[in-house]
């Protein structure tokens, strides 16, 4: 097990029994704020407009296919179980900003 997660044995528990749980609530949160934060200072040094827009999306992207990992709950899968549909869709918000960041910043450099 690990040690970040929690693990319910008494029956009267509202808790899945004997299976480990992470707080994936509280990852959410602590990244989200850490997220505010690098925005906020990225947001005085922005080179393009656009620029903090899409480093939210792909901070929030990163973020949310590493708590998807430790949900506990059915997501609908693909890929024979190792990736749920959410993480198939924030991957591919993830790949469309890395594109998007490169497209703006080489239009910026240009004028």
């Amino acid at each position: 097990g690990s040690e970040l997660a929690v693990t319910f044995t008494d029956p009267h528990a509202l808790a899945p029994l004997n299976i480990p749980l992470y707080p994936t609530q509280l990852y959410s949160s602590l990244s989200g704020f850490i997220i505010f934060l690098v925005l906020i200072l990225m947001h005085s040094r922005k080179k393009f407009e656009g620029q903090v827009f899409i480093w939210l999306l792909v901070m929030h992207s990163t973020a949310r296919l590493f708590v998807e990992r430790f949900r506990g709950d059915d997501r609908g899968v693909l890929l024979g179980g190792d990736m749920s549909i959410t993480q198939l869709v924030t991957l591919l918000i993830l790949i469309a900003s890395i594109v998007a960041l490169f497209i703006f910043k080489r239009r910026q450099t240009k004028n």
